[in-house]
């Protein structure tokens, strides 16, 4: 599919949608409710292009003498969206009406009344959920243009990006921490987890869902341990594709197809609807881009010094080639009664880069599978059970070039490289109770039990310097398991209408099991490690907060809570060797926010945290030159330790009738307080983060947006570890890379909805513009691309264009 096809579909779609009106013909039509299909009267329909008006009669009828040829333009309709028009034969149009119920612009009411599920694994109003939220609505990610998840969470207040060029893909950090992969939140689809169990990673390879599937997205900040486990250290963010919003039945499917910057190009289907008690939801998209193509000079000091010792030819080489990429995706949910099922089902082919750059691009190969199959049935009026199984496959392929002098070696051939293999899979059990007795107390808990019942690496990088990569195997012992089981409760009790208090704890413990490494195998000198891992101790995270809604313009909430992250697999593994025990990170969070409205038109959100970081596990990857062959030595301590203070501030207004904005801003301020004296910067922490998102519906079909993000400076990785202690030099080795700057993200989006193209069908266009100031972005390094010592370039000033079609 090349660009010529992309265009010609752009021009054959916008001719069959530039359909003519006769000249003084009679054009006539009916105004419904879009959920019941029932005529509203006394609804008042304006023609802009034409400057006509009239209202409905008593069985919801209009009727029109047009003068001109043209498209019909209708106008906003008071307190009320035009969700849909339908043409019938040559003149008549039937338009159905939905009330406005877009996040930007409800009251302090009726936001707070908002039903969210994330926060509690059950709909909830915001009001009383202990934790501060963060809503996008489907409405938002089609007026702002956004193409893929990754743009989505790049302009979610409080987050910001970072693309390392690594085996995992990019990352994103969240008040003021950030690891080299996303490992600090809980990242669900449909209230399912989706995250491997070798890396206990979340990666956007594994997920990459079309945006059109996107329902809401739901960002529940502060440790959420208590309700998600590990992993949920300073959030869950659920991204909800299957919500069926009316009991009546409905069915609605769209196509499309887009092009952009960078040779990026994407088809997407989306399917849903409702036929008594089945709904379901299908989201499928195939998606490829080349990547960015800048020299190398950009992102490496004294390249021309470097550039032949990695086997790269020419000093003025360019990064063409090295970071394309190839997602294809799959979800289907389905629900029958108190049945559900979910399936996710990605493949993925990616750049990367480990370390060094390579003499040749190469690339990922990645797989993720995740089926769950539940019941949540309730029990009379009070009490209400959800059981759920899960079963989750992981596998990556990841090709290494590195390039060697030795003699005996390949050289720079195109097709000799190593390589890495990692996978894992598991099996979870979960079974969710709510108690809600009556409007005092209620109570929610669960159990979960899961089975990581095979999970390793092998490599092979027979001519990269060193002998212990030669032909390695590690992970679980054949046969062995890791058994992990969870339990949580929190109680919510609400003594007076205006007070709501609520308390909770979860407790967490990892089975025995063994982990095994190989070292050289089939070479002399072959090594072979074991490690017995026994049974964890019992580890025990709290939560406890205060709700007081002293009217119903304003909310006030007081929270604490605790949040853990286990070893995982990986780590554990790298450690055979020191035999060094890894313990969890922690964090503490405390926080206070405040809801306000202060007109009809202003709501703000303020939230004031404390966040205590203790136990981080930090990587450490040493080559010991000193003998030969050189040694490879990668391991992981827990040496970390950091606190954060900060404060977020957003407002959503509405100063003219069509215009929504919404503006926020955080300001951070975290410190190191182990191994230091606290002089050293905490890597991958901006001080400062704005967003800003301005949405102008200009008619019933045309709106226009306007999105910023700034991302203050941040400071590459450090590692604290000894250069070569073997040798007796113990001093830290330090930065991987420079401070990088910090940049302003500009973009905008025009978007034409329900073009009309039959009795059941309408167009609709998306054009986006990124990066409008050209902004040179540089991401701090990590571990993996260190080579990279000025940054790891973002991508520039870009375009990319959206059609489809919607069909009924």
């Amino acid at each position: 599919m090349n660009k010529l096809y992309f265009f010609a579909i752009i021009l054959v779609l916008t001719f069959l949608t530039s359909g003519a009106i006769a000249q003084t013909s009679s054009i006539h039509g009916t105004v419904y409710h879009a959920e019941t299909r029932q005529p509203i009267r006394g609804v008042k329909v304006s023609v802009k292009n034409l400057g006509l008006s009239t209202v409905t009669d008593e069985n919801g009828n209009f009727n029109f003498v047009v003068p001109v040829k043209g498209l019909l333009d209708f106008e906003d309709f008071e307190n009320m969206n035009l969700t849909e028009i339908r043409i019938i034969g040559k003149d008549t149009y039937y338009l159905y009406l939905q009330e406005k119920i877009d996040v930007a612009v409800l009251s302090i009411e009726e936001l707070l009344d908002m039903q969210v599920f994330t926060a509690s694994k059950k709909a909830e109003k915001i009001k009383d959920i202990p934790a501060s939220i963060i809503i996008l609505s489907k409405t938002d990610i089609e007026k702002a243009g956004f193409t893929s998840l990754e743009e989505i969470f790049q302009h979610l207040p409080g987050m910001y990006y970072v693309d390392n060029a690594s085996f995992l893909g990019p990352t994103v950090g969240v008040r003021g921490y950030l690891t080299s992969s996303p490992t600090n939140l809980m990242i669900l689809i449909n209230g399912i987890p989706q995250h491997d169990d070798l890396f206990n990673t979340f990666s956007f390879h594994i997920s990459p869902i079309p945006v059109e599937s996107i329902d809401r997205i739901e960002f529940v900040r502060g440790a959420m341990s208590v309700i998600y486990g590990t992993n949920a250290f300073f959030g869950a963010i659920n991204i909800i594709t299957n919500e069926a919003p009316t009991d009546k039945d409905f069915g609605v499917s769209q196509v499309s197809v887009g092009y952009g910057t960078l040779n990026s190009m994407q088809a997407a289907i989306t399917s849903k609807g409702k036929s008594g008690a089945m709904s379901y939801a299908l989201a499928a998209q195939i998606k490829s881009s080349d990547g960015i193509d800048e020299p190398f000079q950009k992102m490496v000091t004294d390249f021309g010094s470097k550039y032949s010792g990695w086997g790269i030819l020419d000093s003025m080489a360019t990064s063409k080639d090295y970071f394309a990429m190839n997602q294809k995706y799959l979800n289907f949910s389905a629900k029958y009664r108190n049945l559900y099922f979910d399936i996710n089902v990605a493949g993925s082919r990616f750049g990367q880069t480990f370390g060094v750059l390579f003499y040749q691009p190469t690339e990922c190969k990645l797989f993720y599978g995740k089926s769950t199959i539940g019941l949540r049935k309730p029990f009379q009026n009070h009490l209400t059970l959800d059981a759920k199984l899960m079963l989750t496959r992981f596998d990556l392929l990841m090709g290494d070039n590195y390039y060697s002098t030795d003699t005996s070696g390949f050289g720079n051939e195109p097709d000799i490289y190593s390589y890495g293999q990692y996978w894992s899979e598991r099996i979870d059990g979960e079974l969710n109770v709510f108690y809600e007795p009556n409007n005092t107390w209620n109570f929610k808990g669960g159990l979960v039990a899961g089975t990581i019942y095979d999970a390793g690496d092998k490599t092979d990088a027979p001519f990269n310097g060193a002998v212990n990569l030669l032909n390695r195997a590690g992970g679980l012992k054949k046969g062995d398991k890791v058994n992990l089981l969870s339990g949580y409760g929190q109680l919510e009790y609400q003594p007076l209408p205006t007070v709501r208090a609520i308390v909770g704890a979860r407790v967490e413990q990892m089975g025995p099991f063994e982990l095994v490494l190989h070292r050289a195998s089939y070479y002399p000198g072959h090594e072979k490690f074991t490690n017995y891992h026994p049974k964890s101790d019992f580890y025990v995270v709290p939560r406890i907060a205060c709700i007081y809604n002293p009217s119903k313009d304003h909310v006030f909430k007081a929270l604490y809570s605790q949040a853990i992250k286990m070893p995982d697999i990986w780590q554990m593994r790298n450690n055979i060797i020191s035999r060094e025990v890894l313990k969890p990170e922690k964090i503490g969070t405390f926080e206070l926010n405040y809801l306000a409205k202060w007109s009809k038109t202003f709501n703000s959100n303020i939230s004031l945290f404390r966040n205590s970081l203790n136990d981080i596990i930090v990587r450490s990857i040493v080559i010991d030159n000193s003998v030969t062959p050189a040694v490879y030595t990668s391991s992981f301590s827990n040496q970390g330790r950091i606190n954060t203070t900060g404060v977020e501030w957003s407002i959503q207004t509405q100063p003219v009738s069509k215009l929504s904005i919404d503006l926020s801003a955080t300001w951070q301020q975290s410190k190191n307080t182990h191994g230091t004296d606290g002089t050293i910067p905490v890597e991958f922490s901006p001080e400062w983060l704005c967003y800003l998102r301005a949405q102008y519906q200009m008619n019933s079909h045309v709106a226009v947006s306007l999105t910023a993000n700034y991302v203050d400076d941040m400071y590459a990785q450090y590692d604290p570890n000894p250069i070569n202690p073997s040798m007796g030099d113990f001093t830290p080795i330090g930065w991987y890379g420079k401070k990088v700057d910090g940049y302003v993200l500009l973009g905008s989006s025009l978007s034409i909805d329900n073009l009309p193209a039959g009795s059941y069908h309408s167009y609709y266009f998306r054009f986006r513009l990124s990066n409008l100031l050209d902004s040179e972005i540089h991401y701090p390094s990590t571990s993996v691309s260190k080579w990279a010592d000025k940054g790891v370039l973002g991508t520039g000033r870009g375009g990319h264009i959206t059609v489809g079609l919607k069909f009924k």
